[in-house]
């Protein structure tokens, strides 16, 4: 990297010592050095994260960037701008690293309110890891290299870019143009169809952090009046009638009411076996005598497990842009739990991982539970990745539980079973299912594994409910909180093996699908084919156990109301919906039928869908932002 010392036009000699002086030009720079590192960093990240590259807008707009945001770096700091440069280079490899192992699990590139949870990432854990190759470390190398030459004094580069070109003004200029070509994106990153994948690699990864950034911490404020959305706007929006006289309204009056979340617990294990043993015998059962619905799907946020706590119990949409559980902590959440309240039940939320995870401690406070049970009570006796397993989160509850009917009190109890949360490693004493010898050690294995364990703990809670019986007086909803293995990024050798066993393609539909059940004690259920999502589940609760919701809510009674509207969200760019015949993805536009080809489907109605899908995760947002504080 030196230049020739005998050259007149690079080199003159110092009249001290007569020894030459060292002369450099833009290419002996660190500004130089650290874009090129940069560049292929990029390079490599790109070919991890897209099937495609674009040189005219990474030329364009990403590089053009990181230019202005160095010459920034060498106009506003006078000294110590290496280590501004080698700070940059380390952070941009860890936020490369970060981003490609979240895609890796959830499919998508996050924005800058989900790195904000990177203090989450630690409590994850073994989960982390398992999305972790250590070849990502290979973006880590160039920072430790530089650092080691440079205390070696091995390299010798010039810091000031200015000294080697000039005029100054020149730069200075064309650093101007830099902050154009930032704003540039920026006004546009609130088109709201444009997938965000697509949308980064059009922009840049550095260019979308900062157009999001941008919008989300200086948006106009919301200026609709939210004493508009009422549910009559709602139902006239979704284009549906509620019944005068609902069918089963009250069948479970007066009863108890627990409510399962399974966690990764997907539809498709439902039914299946594998050398003649269940995967999910005692949903399997249950299913075959209530209410099971097989058209069932999640509606999840970035919060992921805490969203699909939110949308069961408010019927309202998780935020596309905030976690919800951070952003609306300090409100007063209309929900299920308030409700039953107010009629006089207890209610209770029990999870064996700690309450601050996700700030649910302060989360459930807005949803207006009366009673947490987390680590804390459950204690660390048999954990598993996040805490106790969950044979001992239901049967050490169900004291706690029989405790809440005494003097012919009333409860609801929201579970969430955790066993089967990623990475799906379960101890050996715990793997109940003998699997053929291809499915072990593999995804598909442990997935298997790991539900079969927690269909196993649901057999559990249901023992113990009849043991203290509780199980003739309970109205029980069993659902599922999101998908287990993402269908963008399941490797193919996973995808081969995952086919083979549901018999047929692994697609977004069965991805998205996840089961619902409900039993309601005395009543005989069936196999239903209406679509639902979770938004879906408070009402028809409701319903069931006699109570008219007057609170703002986004669901439907799926025992009565027919047809629906789901909006998706995160997993699915804002515009895609799920309507009784197919799946609409906005982002390119496709139809992906649910069950077969789409039959009698009007391609017309996309459009119609697609506006009413944003109308009502417009309405959601506005509601929320507008609610009290508590």
């Amino acid at each position: 990297m030196y230049s020739s010392i005998n050259s007149d036009k690079h080199a003159h000699t110092n009249p001290a010592n007569n020894e030459p002086v060292r002369e450099y030009t833009i290419f002996n720079t660190y500004f130089f050095l650290f874009l090129i590192l940069f560049i292929i960093k990029r390079v490599a990240f790109n070919s991890l994260i897209f099937s495609e590259f674009s040189i005219r807008y990474f030329f364009g707009l990403e590089i053009v960037s990181v230019i202005g945001i160095f010459l920034f770096m060498e106009l506003l700091f006078k000294s110590k701008k290496l280590w501004g440069y080698i700070l940059f280079n380390l952070l941009t490899s860890v936020f490369f690293i970060f981003v490609i192992v979240y895609h890796n699990y959830y499919g998508t590139i996050p924005n800058y309110q989900v790195l904000l949870q990177f203090s989450e990432a630690g409590k994850l854990g073994e989960s982390i890891w398992a999305l972790f190759n250590p070849a990502y470390l290979i973006f880590m190398l160039d920072t430790l290299l530089l650092v080691l030459l440079l205390l070696l004094k091995r390299i010798d580069f010039k810091i000031d870019i200015f000294s080697t070109i000039k005029p100054k003004k020149l730069l200075i200029s064309f650093l101007v143009f830099c902050i154009f070509s930032i704003a540039v994106p920026i006004t546009h990153s609130s088109e709201i169809a444009k997938e965000r994948d697509k949308k980064i690699q059009d922009m840049g990864i550095v260019n979308y952090q900062l157009a999001s950034t941008y919008s989300q911490l200086f948006a106009e404020p919301v200026i609709t009046d939210a004493n508009q959305i009422t549910n009559k706007l709602i139902s006239e929006t979704k284009g549906i009638k509620t019944k005068p006289n609902p069918e089963l309204f009250g069948a479970a009056k007066d009863m108890n009411v627990i409510m399962v979340q399974l966690e990764a617990f997907q539809n498709f294990p439902i039914g299946k076996d594998i050398n003649g043993q269940e995967i999910t015998p005692v949903l399997n059962q249950l299913a075959s005598e209530n209410y099971y619905f097989t058209k069932f799907y999640q509606q999840i946020s970035q919060g992921n497990t805490v969203d699909a706590e939110f949308l069961a119990n408010t019927s309202l949409y998780p935020s596309g842009q905030y976690v919800t559980s951070k952003r609306y902590a300090g409100k007063e959440i209309p929900s299920l739990p308030r409700l039953l309240h107010g009629v006089g039940y207890q209610t209770a939320t029990l999870h064996t991982n700690d309450k601050e995870f996700y700030n649910r401690g302060e989360f459930y406070k807005a949803l207006g539970f009366d009673r947490v049970y987390d680590k804390e009570f459950f204690g660390e006796d048999r954990t598993l990745l996040f805490g106790e397993i969950d044979e001992l989160l239901y049967r050490d509850s169900l004291n706690e539980l029989v405790k809440l009917t005494e003097n012919n009190n009333r409860f609801y109890a929201h579970y969430i079973g955790m066993s089967s949360h990623h990475p799906f490693k379960i101890p050996k004493d715990l793997q109940k299912l003998n699997l053929p010898e291809k499915y072990e050690g593999t995804l598909i294995g442990d997935y298997l594994q790991s539900i079969h364990y927690a269909d196993f703990a649901l057999g559990t809670l249901v023992e113990e409910l009849k043991k203290n019986n509780l199980w003739d007086k309970t109205l029980l909803v069993i659902y599922g909180d999101h998908f287990a293995i993402h269908s963008d990024t399941v490797q193919t050798k996973d995808r081969t093996m995952l086919e083979d066993f549901i018999g047929e393609p692994y697609t977004k539909q069965t991805m998205m699908n996840t089961p619902l059940l409900i039993r309601i004690p005395g009543i005989k259920g069936e196999v239903r084919d209406n679509v639902g999502g979770q938004v879906d589940i408070l009402p028809t609760v409701t319903n069931l156990l006699g109570i008219n919701v007057n609170q703002v809510h986004f669901g439907q009674d799926l025992l009565n109301v027919q047809p629906n509207l789901l909006p998706e969200r995160f997993y699915m760019v804002t515009g895609s919906y799920i309507n009784d015949k197919v799946m609409y993805s906005s982002s390119d536009s496709k139809i992906l039928p649910l069950n077969g080809k789409a039959n009698g489907f009007d391609k017309n109605n996309i459009e119609e869908d697609y506006n009413k899908t944003l109308k009502l995760l417009e309405y959601s947002d506005i509601y929320l932002e507008n609610l009290p504080n508590r």
